[in-house]
């Protein structure tokens, strides 16, 4: 769910990788992610992924990620969160993915590439099956405004190519080194579409990124752990394993 006018939105794909896919796309992951509608999400852990939490204001029940089910960790009282907060953490009970480097100590400036994944869903509604089997969709933005590191939430804004991105919520925006590796820096959030005057046809579309700045991403670190249900059907788990953290290696320092 991505927000057209700072309305939420949600998520699905465009088709697999093309020729005029930006450097780094085939090395952003991004995943498939259903709550009542779709939208995007990526990996933090080998078994943890995050998605924006505004789509969760209306569904309390988990996330269906790449076609199976995982664990929300909800507050109890689920409201509309801020936009450099609009964020929830997503628990497997094995471990499933290979996350990109999250680096939260990338110095933006205006003007600088990045890449931003998500799928595409202006129509708003899909299949859950077809959208679990979808190849994501990845943009090439740039940057409106510095943003140097910081320990404090906030929203980067990115010029992308004019177009509904609806579904591109909870998706990664990275950057891609000049050695080609990916890091993400933020969670895509929201959108607003603006018309010119003449051509009136002419617009631009700003997508909105929250930034996982060092303190969100402790946060995130602190609640990454095995699907709660599993504590109780599986029994012969290994001593501690319901307390295992990622290894810090996929965080970038």
């Amino acid at each position: 769910m991505l927000v057209a006018l700072l309305v939420p939105s949600g998520c699905a794909a465009q088709g697999p990788h093309t020729r005029s896919s930006p450097p780094g796309a085939d090395r952003l992951v991004v995943l498939p992610v259903y709550t009542d509608g779709p939208l995007s999400g990526f990996p933090v852990s080998q078994r943890n992924a995050l998605t924006a939490a505004h789509s969760f204001t209306r569904w309390r029940w988990g996330a269906v990620v790449q076609g199976l089910p995982m664990t929300a960790l909800l507050p109890k009282d689920v409201k509309l969160p801020p936009l450099e907060r609009d964020w929830v953490v997503l628990c497997a009970t094995r471990d499933r993915f290979k996350p990109n480097t999250i680096d939260p100590h990338v110095h933006l400036r205006a003007g600088d590439r990045v890449i931003v994944g998500g799928f595409r869903r202006p129509d708003r509604s899909i299949d859950p099956e077809v959208h679990a089997a979808a190849e994501p969709e990845i943009v090439e933005g740039h940057v409106l405004h510095d943003a140097p590191p910081s320990d404090e939430p906030a929203v980067v804004r990115l010029d992308v190519p004019p177009g509904e991105y609806y579904g591109f919520s909870g998706g990664p925006a990275a950057i891609v080194d000049s050695d080609a590796a990916v890091r993400v820096w933020g969670i895509a959030v929201g959108e607003e579409q603006i018309r010119g005057f003449w051509p009136p046809w002419r617009r631009r579309t700003i997508l909105y990124v929250a930034r996982l700045c060092p303190r969100e991403v402790k946060r995130i670190q602190g609640m990454m752990k095995l699907n709660p249900l599993e504590a109780t059907r599986y029994e012969t788990r290994a001593r501690g394993q319901a307390e295992r953290v990622e290894p810090e290696e996929a965080w970038s320092r």
